[in-house]
């Protein structure tokens, strides 16, 4: 069985006045082990990755290992958390990969030391509007 969601930007800002996004990311756990990694699938402006449900530890090695920083942020989205079983202490695992992001992606840092910080996937409003801004200096 999949499970689909929203992740990238728009899992953070799509409520936020004036937030703009040229694409959608879909994130899909999988039960297929035939997707050892995500893969990549382009629908017009729609991104699908589909990743194999794994337990929260090994998808975070992974990510881990692989280097690529554009992979956080698809274990920043809450629901996504849930679906995993992923702690706040799973989360601070990925810190390598929030030491590689780039400006583009700093708004995801503001996001997980958010997260760090309150002790779980929720955010104020304030660090929410901090992250917004972080995305706004990075277009």
């Amino acid at each position: 069985m999949k499970q689909r969601f929203l992740v990238g930007s728009r899992a953070f800002f799509a409520g936020i006045d004036g937030f703009k996004s040229p694409n959608r990311n879909i994130l899909e756990l999988v039960g297929n082990p035939a997707f050892l990694a995500g893969k990549e699938q382009n629908e017009r402006v729609t991104r699908i990755y589909k990743y194999t449900r794994q337990p929260a530890p090994k998808m975070i090695a992974d990510a881990v290992a692989s280097g690529d920083a554009k992979k956080l942020g698809k274990f920043l989205v809450p629901d996504v958390a849930r679906a995993i079983g992923m702690t706040i202490k799973d989360l601070q695992a990925l810190q390598p990969l929030v030491d590689r992001l780039d400006k583009k992606q700093a708004y995801q840092k503001v996001i997980y030391d958010a997260y760090v910080e309150n002790g779980g996937f929720v955010m104020t409003n304030e660090q929410l509007q901090a992250a917004y801004k972080a995305y706004k200096e990075a277009e």
